[in-house]
């Protein structure tokens, strides 16, 4: 079975700008991760946003609900920054 991967952003998505020592993103660090942990697990990735969770909105979230809501997949796995996090959780 195919797990569906929903990407928001989060800490370990973000990149380190070495003259400025500021964060930001750039594209998700997700695949590379599951490669250096030898994961073998199907899925099926889909970046929706790249934001730090305490620059989500309302609207931010209701699109983490719908793409859930429409997917086929029965597993579905939503990366995310966690300052936020139960805020999308109770999103429906």
């Amino acid at each position: 079975m195919k797990i569906k991967v929903f990407v928001t952003g989060g800490t370990f998505d973000k990149e380190y700008n070495e003259l400025t020592g500021s964060l930001f993103f750039k594209d998700t660090h997700l695949s590379e991760i599951l490669t250096v942990g030898r994961s073998r697990i199907p899925l099926d990735m889909r970046t929706l946003m790249m934001i730090d969770s305490l620059d989500m909105t309302e609207e931010d979230r209701e699109v983490i609900v719908q793409n859930c809501i429409k997917t086929s997949e029965d597993r579905i796995l939503v990366t995310h920054g966690t300052d936020t996090m139960v805020e999308s959780a109770r999103a429906s």
